[in-house]
């Protein structure tokens, strides 16, 4: 499936709480402080900044048009794989059934 996270780079002072990490934070002696997918807390935000961490990498929504031209990307790529299979309803029936996980899953 095709990912619709965006990765920022951004100040730890702008950090917030709630945000997720999209790579993990290790200290200058290679000790991982955070693991990625953790999600920050005022207090882990702090921590990071008593060491010495400046900046962290999370994951950011996309934009509506960005998910929305990877949703159709998606239906496209789906019915480019299904295109022989038109004549077929137990392959039509599975068909619509990715058609509408791609939906729900990617809005």
């Amino acid at each position: 499936m095709l990912s619709t996270a965006i990765f920022l780079e951004i100040p730890l002072d702008d950090a917030a709480p709630g945000m997720t990490l999209a790579q993990a934070v290790f200290d200058e002696g290679g000790v991982c402080l955070m693991a990625s997918g953790s999600v920050l807390t005022d207090k882990s935000i702090q921590a990071l900044k008593k060491r010495g961490m400046h900046a962290v990498q999370i994951v950011a929504p996309p934009s509506d048009e960005k998910k929305e031209a990877l949703l159709a990307a998606s239906l496209a790529r789906l019915d480019e794989l299904f295109m022989h299979s038109k004549d077929n309803l137990p392959n039509l029936n599975l068909l619509e059934c990715l058609r509408r996980y791609r939906r729900e899953t990617m809005s």
